[in-house]
């Protein structure tokens, strides 16, 4: 088989065989993803090339080309086994494809106002039709490889019938309930990932099946999604700011906080009424305007440290720090609220003065080294502290009394200070991280999805901590 670079197009295909094959020009670009260890590249073309021949066709390689500076990487398949394109005569060969002609309700030479009634009615009645069709189609080729013998119309006629002219679809909705029916009557094994687009068309259950290329690939890509939102997460919990600011900043976490929570509310309100503008931007900016005003600069330290101990949860909410935007005749624009707190970072000394130098210009930062420190959450420390202080077991949370429960979380609220700069000894337990007090205490499990942030510390200490209202503890730590 000669091989020839190809790229395989589609846009939004309505059906087998909407597609377009282009050949590169000489000099162009190979524009696909580099390096051949990746998940993105070998994994999808592993799946293509091993488990979807019977669809596309593949090879059992990959072909690579190397240049100065990258290794490019792209599956080998055999565009003979792709379906006919649709505007070829093989693409409907043995296929018997009826019509459906725009009847004369829908044809008005002219506006009239008695048609509308008509009109609604039959676009009422063609509702979910063409997605039912679609995905009767679609089914079809996933488990037959071609088209049914005989079908209702044209794709184009049941596009034209449900967007355009309302043309009577009753025999192409009749269609799909019989065609589901006959799938599900004679047990016909579909791809689990299309079963579900043709169960809700007949009474009968949908035999599914297991090792289909679809499924595979589809597996491949979640898989591959899933790994790199990972591997996001985790880069994101490790880009916590610098000590020094929860340092500095947690004697004023309550003031921050106030500001924090009228910020969001404000923003929040308005976008689910609708009612964003630039007019709610100008309010943002004057509370927080008024924030400084009474606290000064203590107000954004306090809202930093409050936003950031949430971790990548809580980075997104660090808005009203940044809000930039042109000045207004009121005095300070919202941009001169980001340089405050610039400002701000550079006046306690937690980050330097820009710098210029050869590369540009660059936001310099201490060459003293600092420990690294991450933001994560502990769980269940409310039920842990519990058992530790009360004579009272408890075995679950369930079993402790509301009122009890309660009074824990208040506890632990109110006394959070005392584990600032406490160590806590890291445990590994069927696949989750136990943090221990000195006194050899349970405190708490870190919280699912952050474990890789912290799994090869054996020590933690404790920067900066606060309660939520669910008896959990968020804290800024150190690795010891």
């Amino acid at each position: 088989m000669q091989t020839i670079k190809r790229i395989l197009l589609w846009r939004s295909p309505n059906q087998a065989g909407e597609y377009v094959i282009l050949k590169p020009m000489a000099g162009t670009s190979t524009p696909l993803s580099t390096g051949t260890s990746t998940p993105l590249s070998t994994r999808v073309s592993t799946v293509l090339n091993t488990s979807s021949a019977e669809a596309v066709g593949g090879a059992d390689a990959l072909a690579e080309a190397t240049d100065a500076r990258h290794t490019w990487l792209w599956p080998l398949l055999d565009s003979s086994n792709l379906p006919p394109r649709i505007d070829s005569p093989a693409a409907t060969e043995g296929v018997t494809i009826g019509r459906i002609a725009a009847d004369e309700m829908t044809a008005q030479s002219c506006y009239a106002v008695d048609a509308l009634d008509d009109a609604i009615a039959r676009a009422q009645a063609n509702v979910g039709v063409l997605g039912r069709y679609v995905n009767v189609l679609m089914v079809c080729m996933a488990t037959f490889g071609r088209l049914p013998r005989v079908l209702p119309a044209p794709l184009e006629d049941v596009i034209d019938g449900v967007v355009k002219d309302g043309r009577d679809l009753t025999a192409v909705n009749r269609w799909c309930t019989q065609a589901a029916t006959q799938l599900a009557r004679q047990r016909q094994p579909v791809s689990s990932v299309l079963a579900g687009r043709i169960s809700g068309m007949t009474p009968l259950p949908v035999t599914t099946t297991t090792g289909h290329w679809l499924d595979n690939l589809t597996a491949a890509i979640h898989s591959h999604r899933e790994t790199v939102q990972a591997d996001l997460d985790a880069l994101a919990l490790q880009t916590c700011p610098p000590v020094d600011l929860f340092v500095r900043g947690s004697r004023h976490v309550s003031v921050g906080r106030d500001l924090t929570r009228r910020y969001t509310n404000l923003i929040g309100r308005t976008v689910r009424t609708g009612t964003l503008s630039r007019h709610t931007y100008r309010q943002a900016a004057q509370i927080t305007r008024k924030a400084l005003a009474q606290h000064g600069d203590a107000a954004l330290l306090g809202a930093a440290v409050a936003i950031y101990a949430g971790g990548l949860a809580g980075a997104s909410a660090d808005d009203v720090l940044f809000q930039v935007g042109a000045p207004d005749d009121g005095g300070i624009g919202e941009a001169d609220i980001a340089m405050r707190f610039v400002h701000a970072l550079q006046q306690a000394g937690i980050i330097g003065q820009p710098v210029l130098n050869e590369r540009g210009n660059y936001v310099w930062f201490d060459d003293t080294p600092t420990p690294q420190a991450v933001a994560v959450t502990i769980v269940g420390t409310w039920f842990n502290w519990l058992r530790a202080t009360k004579s009272a077991d408890y075995e679950q949370m369930g079993a402790v009394p509301q009122q009890l429960s309660r009074q824990a979380k208040q506890r632990l609220s109110a006394q959070i200070w005392r584990f600032q700069g406490v160590e806590l000894t890291v445990e590994r337990r069927d696949n989750r991280l136990l943090t221990h007090t000195p006194q050899g205490n349970l405190f708490g499990y870190i919280a699912k999805g952050q474990e890789d942030t912290v799994a090869a510390a054996a020590v933690l200490r404790v920067v900066y901590a606060t309660a939520t209202t669910d008896g959990n503890v968020q804290a800024v730590v150190i690795r010891v």
